[in-house]
């Protein structure tokens, strides 16, 4: 029995309309209606040498260096939130987000990120996530050091040297876009990144 006319353009605007959200929920549109529940914390260590300048990253600036791995948007949504959060304290000017290898000695002080545990499960209406970043610090610009057990400060000037780690797990029910969740997860661990790293940046200890 071939299908009626009316029948054919029923399965036809139901298959348009599937697809349609199907593209909006796919697509780059930070689409989200939905309640989270997104839990952060982190832990930092600090060395410093010879009474650092308070005032050096005001003067300098400073240099981000995001390693996402396959969380692209992720580490996007990282980068401009947290050079927001720096935004409030430096001009635009002064923040450089920087695609630079990740040992390389940069002329700035510098902040490394890496998320080196990552599990996002995505759906339109539930998602889950939880993830786990390092983060070092060092005002001099070399991140030589990074690998060692302690924060070997080999400079003979004022030197800041940080390092932690953060803890990131989220659970969010309804409607979430996936680049939108990406940003979700990406806002949060920026916001997270400034709140470690504000104290050794604009007022290290013994400064």
């Amino acid at each position: 029995m071939r299908p009626t006319l009316k029948q054919v353009l029923s399965i036809s605007a139901v298959l348009s309309f599937f697809f349609a959200l199907l593209f909006v929920w796919m697509a780059p549109i930070d689409l989200h209606a939905a309640r989270s529940r997104t839990n952060t914390s982190h832990t930092l260590s600090t060395a410093t040498l010879d009474g650092p300048d308070a005032r050096l990253v005001q003067r300098q600036g400073i240099e981000i260096r995001i390693v996402a791995g396959d969380q692209h948007g992720v580490g996007s949504a990282l980068a401009q939130e947290l050079a927001r959060q720096l935004g409030q304290r430096l001009p635009q000017s002064q923040i450089h987000i920087s695609d630079a290898h990740i040992d390389d000695a940069s002329s700035l002080p510098i902040v490394l990120i890496e998320i080196t545990e990552s599990n996002l499960s995505w759906t339109p209406i539930w998602s889950d996530a939880a993830l786990t970043a390092e983060v070092v610090y060092a005002s001099d610009g070399d991140l030589s050091w990074r690998g060692a057990t302690s924060m070997i400060i080999g400079s003979e000037k004022p030197t800041v040297h940080s390092r932690g780690t953060i803890l990131l797990t989220d659970s969010s029910r309804g409607l979430f876009s996936q680049f939108g969740y990406h940003r979700h997860i990406g806002t949060a661990l920026g916001n997270e990144v400034y709140k470690m790293i504000e104290s050794p940046l604009f007022d290290p200890p013994g400064s």
